[in-house]
């Protein structure tokens, strides 16, 4: 079931896999020689395999058929795809074993599985065993992602356990088909409440005992079923309605009372009526109304390209795999010294290890023996970013990891100029402007908002997105963004996330001020965003900034007035210096300020004592006792003391 593989995604078992790896080389079993395989291409998907050829055309014409019915009835105009699918189907049980994940060093009994990385997914299927529900289950799980947003995890597992029973062929296509072992374990089981059901979280079922589990499953199948089917369809608008609202973001509660007209309680008593009734509504669609090319192009693999692509799957189950997945890489390159996929194979092999500038050896070498591939270029541009993360934050001030960015940027450029629907491409593209804060962002700007129209589950995105808006200065995006965020239930981490970029924004600004001298700016963005935030780094940061930028600010006021005084302004000088005595708190700006202080006062002072003699002479008596008695009032030097009261006797005897 999806939980388990989640729980494989996520890690939980691979640093103890890791340490095994390490310590014996891993048993390669390469495929034979001899064996055929064939790839067989249909619109959207690739397929890979050994199996038989007519299995596989079968199996890419019913996924075909399953991507179309789901976007028909889903109302999804544009079937969004943002990374390639391919599909590797195997003819046993021999061949297939050595494919599979491993749980806690074991290989699992499983059918199949669908394994999602952001450059690729993979679907892994056994031609001898039934299959396909698996498989649908969970290729369903990424169109639900990628095409209805934040759906509650009751309704995200309950439409692929719906979709999961297709069935479809030339004529006609079945959806909604029963699930018989969820309806057996209903009709022998209670109804949990419908409160629990909606509010059941996805850690709750990976812990929860296997009874819980299969409840919840089946009852989520049921209810998806009722609404679809129910009632002979007649919910199915209301139930559209409902998805609509989740989307616009209304709580899941309000929004189902409001589209489909009843509330938890009577709920509940229509699903006990329906799961004990004997006949099952599904839907079929025509083949008309498909509208699906199911011609498919098949091709034989050469034993190197089936490494190759074998070796790729491998390199994604897990970082206990990377060794095996190296073997089938050399194995190519031993018989192929040229095979540029096989050292981008090896590239990203390293980059998972974490060893960086091999893994860039090993992409450097694959662009140089060519031609150029846009997976093999994003996955090079990937190892670059890698490297930048390693060495700094985001908002970095490091010139040499801000080229590094740069050189990912335009190697993320190429790779959509080969693949224009290499949408994790545009994602990345945008990011690199992360580690540039000068800007322009337009074109990280535009890439991202690509990137978020077609992946618009993903919120790294949204936050990257957000903080080139608001390095843009386009607030009205950034409060719509954020509105977004607020409005859709479980994202309050990814809303603090959202706060604390712009923190880091207005941080940057209030920089780029004081860069530019403006510390008076600087001081009132500090100011305002010093409020916003409960991070203690950050508070630590702003309080080191403020304090910087009030020195500079003390620094310029004190420059100024020099300047004043040079230009005979000492008023102007002394109210700057006074504004620096009382506020600054840098003891020897202070005691230069001081010093000053009582110069500019002094040549203020001889300016006065000459003004005032001028002012004799133009036989101004009046004005220049003024200017005297100032002098005499305030001045601390005996000398120009003396001078200015010898002047003021000279005054009163001409007077008599």
């Amino acid at each position: 079931m999806r939980p388990l593989f989640i729980v494989l995604l996520l890690g939980i078992f691979l640093p103890h896999l890791r340490a095994a790896a390490q310590l014996q080389k891993p048993n390669v079993r390469l495929p034979k020689q001899s064996e055929k395989w064939n790839c067989v291409q249909t619109q959207n998907f690739t397929i890979y395999g050994n199996a038989n050829e007519k299995v596989a055309r079968l199996t890419g014409a019913n996924l075909e058929r399953l991507r179309k019915a789901l976007a028909l009835l889903n109302n999804v105009t544009a079937i969004n795809a943002p990374v390639p699918t391919s599909i590797f189907l195997f003819k046993n049980n021999q061949s297939f074993e050595p494919y599979i994940f491993r749980v806690q060093g074991r290989t699992p009994s499983i059918a199949g599985y669908f394994l999602s990385h952001p450059d690729c997914n993979y679907i892994a299927i056994n031609a001898q065993h039934e299959a396909k529900q698996t498989i649908y289950h969970e290729y369903i799980h990424f169109f639900m992602n990628n095409n209805l947003k934040d759906l509650p995890l009751w309704l995200n597992e309950g439409l692929a356990e719906y979709y999961s029973t297709f069935e479809s062929d030339d004529d006609q296509a079945s959806i909604g088909l029963t699930v018989k072992h969820h309806l057996d374990f209903l009709r022998s089981n209670y109804l949990m409440p419908m409160d629990q059901l909606f509010t059941t979280s996805e850690s709750a079922i990976l812990h929860d005992e296997e009874s819980k589990r299969s409840l919840f499953y089946a009852q989520s199948w049921l209810l998806v079923h009722y609404l679809m089917d129910g009632q002979e369809g007649k919910l199915r608008s209301g139930f559209s309605q409902f998805l609509s609202m989740l989307a616009e973001g209304h709580p899941q509660g309000k929004a189902f009372a409001e589209a489909l007209g009843m509330d938890n309680s009577q709920l509940e008593i229509e699903l006990k009526s329906y799961y004990r009734q004997s006949v099952f509504q599904y839907s079929k669609i025509s083949s008309k109304e498909l509208e699906v090319v199911t011609d498919a192009k098949v091709t034989s693999i050469p034993y190197e390209e089936v490494l190759l692509h074998l070796g790729d799957l491998l390199a994604h189950l897990g970082n206990d795999r990377l060794d095996e997945a190296e073997a089938y890489f050399n194995e190519v390159i031993s018989a192929n010294p040229d095979a540029a996929q096989a050292y981008a194979g090896l590239g990203h092999i390293e980059r998972e290890r974490g060893k960086l500038p091999e893994a860039r050896r090993h992409f450097e070498k694959a662009i140089e023996l060519g031609p150029p591939h846009a997976l093999t270029l994003y996955r090079y541009g990937m190892c670059l970013m890698a490297d930048v993360k390693s060495r700094a934050w985001w908002n970095t001030k490091d010139h040499t990891v801000t080229k590094t960015s740069h050189d990912a940027r335009e190697t993320f450029r190429t790779a959509i100029d080969l693949d224009y629907q290499l949408i994790e491409a545009y994602a990345a593209f945008g990011e690199t402007f992360l580690f540039d804060s000068t800007g322009p962002f337009d074109e990280g700007i535009f890439s991202l908002e690509i990137a978020m129209r077609q992946w618009p589950s993903r919120m790294d995105i949204a936050l990257n997105l957000l903080t080139l808006y608001a390095r843009n200065g386009d607030s009205t995006k950034v409060r719509l963004l954020i509105d977004k965020m607020t409005t859709r239930p479980g994202k309050a981490g990814v809303v603090a996330e959202a706060r604390q970029r712009l923190v880091i924004v207005e941080i940057e600004r209030a920089e780029q001020m004081l860069e530019q001298g403006k510390s008076a700016e600087a001081i009132q963005i500090l100011d305002r965003v010093q409020g916003s935030t409960h991070a203690q780094r950050f508070k630590v940061q702003i309080e080191d900034m403020r304090r910087a930028a009030e020195h500079k600010q003390h620094v310029d006021l004190y420059n100024g007035a020099l300047i004043r005084v040079a230009n005979k302004k000492f008023d102007e000088a002394l109210d700057r210096l006074h504004q620096v005595m009382a506020a600054c708190e840098t003891a020897e700006l202070k005691e230069s300020a001081g010093r000053a202080l009582q110069q500019v006062q002094r040549h203020q002072q001889v300016e006065w004592l000459n003004q005032a003699i001028n002012l004799m002479n133009a036989k101004q008596p009046k004005k220049a006792a003024e200017l005297l008695q100032r002098i005499i009032k305030a001045t601390s030097d005996p000398e120009l003391g003396r001078s200015a009261r010898e002047a003021m006797n000279l005054i009163q005897r001409s007077q008599k």
